[in-house]
């Protein structure tokens, strides 16, 4: 198994070995950049859609090139079936992914399934992928979940799906193991996936000017899972 595991603030990513060092940097660094700006035009989880604007608003000032993107929305009111993240992820991405691929990204999401709760990773995507009873309906809570899962492939390209929903369920430590009961999920499961490349332009253009918006959040906020 060729791939390199990280967790960049609430976006899980997998990158294929042979991605040259430099690229995957300029990934990380640039989809560290997407969440934070994102968050901080749109710092509540439930303007899910003003956020996927901005995100893609953020993407092209970057020079990210966006081969599509898919919206998809599901949910039932059984009382007894339920969904997982990883679930969502995996058949999120499958349309995306080539042979290998699928094993890269079984690698990463068994890795988040064992991520314990005092981990860097998992308190970096607790921090920035859930949103804990910050309103509520009919009198009880509701808590959010915003996370974003990736595949690299070897052309560098990156392969994602996002991931919104609000449930009246509390949210587990490790909420990649978590069964969701989809009756208790406010409005349906909300997914986008697409696909895209930095363009060549990003290296003169916007390298730098990541670099110092981060203004070295980068280890702060990116962990090494493999």
């Amino acid at each position: 198994m060729n791939g390199l595991g990280y967790v960049s603030a609430g976006s899980p990513l997998v990158f294929e070995a042979s991605v040259p060092e430099q690229m995957r940097e300029d990934i990380l660094l640039s989809t560290l950049y997407l969440q934070l700006t994102s968050n901080k035009k749109y710092p509540e989880f439930k303007d899910f859609s003003a956020w996927n604007i901005r995100y893609a608003e953020a993407m092209r000032y970057l020079h990210y090139i966006v081969a599509g993107r898919v919206r998809i929305t599901f949910s039932s009111s059984s009382p007894s079936k339920t969904v997982k993240l990883e679930t969502i992820i995996r058949e999120g991405l499958a349309p995306l992914l080539l042979p290998d691929e699928h094993g890269y990204l079984e690698v990463l999401l068994q890795q988040l399934a064992d991520l314990q709760r005092e981990s860097k990773g998992m308190k970096l995507l607790g921090r920035h992928a859930v949103e804990v009873a910050e309103d509520t309906l009919n009198g009880e809570p509701v808590h959010r979940v915003r996370v974003h899962a990736g595949v690299v492939d070897n052309t560098a390209t990156v392969k994602m799906v996002t991931i919104n929903f609000a449930t009246q369920e509390p949210v587990l430590a490790n909420f990649f193991t978590q069964h969701f009961m989809l009756s208790n999920i406010i409005g349906g499961v909300e997914m986008e996936y697409f696909s895209a490349q930095l363009d060549e332009d990003y290296a003169e253009l916007k390298r730098q000017s990541v670099f110092k918006a981060l203004e070295g959040r980068y280890s702060e906020e990116v962990e090494r899972l493999f």
